[in-house]
């Protein structure tokens, strides 16, 4: 049997032989040519287009149903490793400790420009770090403009073999008016966030990519329909001359037609004709109607954004219960969102190290497990389906009803955690937890027992017939003592 020296070897050998692997990716120098459509060949384009294209009204509709719940329903925290490793992830990156090794931007914002690549495919961040008392921080996390990125020879730079990308490019107007036109950035000193990676290709595939056709039909449904709404709503004048018409009536007509253009020359006829008229060409018929159209359209935008319950109606039979099961499928898809970010901001995008990975490794060498920012569920109902169960289990005796399991439930429902020094007193004077509204969970005593003998009670009110004063009791049967004060 080989040793582990001579396995080693072997394996050296192996991959000095092998050199690495080529992903296969069509590239030509800078530059990665996986787009076929002529509009979207070079990157200024495409950043350009969806730049457009995430300006339509639905297209931001969808993105925002993409990226917004990701910031108001998932609750973001971190988890795994080491103490010293969870609260440096939690200070730098969420905020949430020290302020002196906070990042300078707050994970809201860096959140949001991650992302931005369901929008332009990639997010890119450049590095800024800094020691705080014996620390590597991340001072600043920059997000860097997709339209910055190129170069004479393109974005990215690739080893010579073709097996790792090294450096990234830039071209950029500076704020003094000057401009800089290659700026090579070593890949170390970038985070990326890629939407639909695959192998190589760095600059992903975005959300909106599948939207481009309907965009553009659409975008063209609306310009017709604009124009034909146009000539129809003001259309073009024609002047008839009469046989015998010389110049002073046709300057007059000229005139007159004129003045229905609001005193444009353009768009105007004067004709010879058997007699004299002022007619508008274009004004007949309706005007096209694009409507089904470009709804259609916006029907493949939210197909492509995993947003179809945004397109069911409310009039047609079964129409809810549809986009009833359909948000259910959106909602899977948006969870796989936040995990697919979440992974490429944890152990980073491709073969380079996330930002919170580089932070253990630096700071604290290897780890048998790293901490992680770990975001919850995106659907609310998820984190309550556990509490009745946690809930029951307590009852019954087969959970005990500790601290965390507590805090646990409350988290669930949004309600503040307790202390432990507040729990144990609780639990030592034999209290539940204070109820926050609803109903109560005992009923108030009665006075069943010791039944009062007075006018408001329910036993003299059913033994006497006349109050005190003389007066016929209106009331009759059971009774309580807020009806009994009406009564009086």
């Amino acid at each position: 049997m080989a040793t582990k020296a001579e396995r080693a070897e072997a394996l050296r050998e192996a991959n000095a032989s092998s050199g690495g692997f080529v992903s296969g990716l069509n590239i030509d120098l800078g530059r990665i040519n996986e787009e076929y459509v002529p509009a979207l060949k070079s990157w200024p384009a495409r950043m350009d287009l969806y730049q457009r294209m995430g300006n339509d009204a639905k297209i931001a509709s969808m993105l925002r149903g993409n990226i917004l719940p990701l910031m108001s329903a998932v609750k973001w925290k971190a988890e795994g490793g080491t103490d010293e490793c969870r609260n440096l992830i939690a200070a730098n990156m969420l905020r949430q400790g020290d302020p002196d090794l906070w990042c300078e931007t707050s994970w809201t914002q860096r959140l949001f420009e991650s992302l931005l690549s369901l929008q332009y495919g990639v997010s890119v961040f450049g590095k800024t770090r800094e020691m705080v008392d014996g620390l590597m921080i991340f001072r600043s996390l920059t997000y860097l403009q997709p339209k910055s990125l190129g170069g004479p020879r393109g974005p990215w730079e690739w080893n010579a073999a073709g097996t790792r990308l090294i450096a990234v490019h830039r071209a950029y107007k500076n704020p003094d008016g000057s401009a800089t036109f290659d700026e090579r950035i070593p890949v170390q000193d970038l985070a990326f966030v890629t939407w639909w990676m695959a192998g190589d290709n760095w600059e992903g595939i975005p959300m909106i990519r599948s939207m481009y056709r309907a965009w553009v039909e659409k975008d063209l449904a609306q310009k017709i329909q604009m124009v034909d709404l146009q000539n129809r709503g003001v259309g073009v004048p024609m002047a008839t001359l009469a046989p015998n018409d010389g110049k002073v009536e046709a300057d007059t007509l000229k005139d007159i037609v004129k003045d229905q253009r609001g005193g444009s020359k353009e768009r105007q006829f004067i004709v010879k004709g058997a007699e004299q008229k002022i007619e508008f060409l274009t004004t007949t018929g309706e005007v096209l109607d694009a409507g089904p159209i470009i709804a259609s359209k916006n029907n493949e935008f939210a197909s492509a954004a995993g947003e179809d319950f945004k397109q069911q109606g409310q009039t047609q039979s079964g129409s809810r219960a549809t986009g009833s099961v359909l948000m259910v499928s959106a909602i899977q898809e948006l969870d796989a969102v936040r995990e697919m970010v979440q992974e490429q901001i944890n152990q980073g995008c491709g073969y380079l190290p996330g930002p919170v990975e580089e932070l253990q490794r630096v700071n604290f060498g290897k780890q048998e497990e790293y901490a992680r920012i770990v975001g919850s569920p995106v659907s609310p109902t998820d984190q309550l389906d556990n509490v009745p169960n946690i809930l029951g289990g307590i009852q019954k005796g087969a959970l005990t009803h500790d601290l965390t399991l507590e805090n646990y439930v409350r988290k669930a429902m949004r309600v503040p955690p307790l202390t432990a020094d507040v729990f144990d007193k609780l639990k030592s004077e034999g209290q539940r937890v204070p109820n926050i509204g609803g109903r109560p969970s005992e009923v108030a005593p009665a006075d069943v027992d010791d039944a009062r003998d007075d006018d408001l009670s329910r036993v003299g009110l059913q033994e006497k017939k006349t109050l005190r004063d003389g007066t016929p009791r209106s009331l009759s049967g059971r009774c309580y003592v807020w009806a009994a004060s009406r009564a009086s």
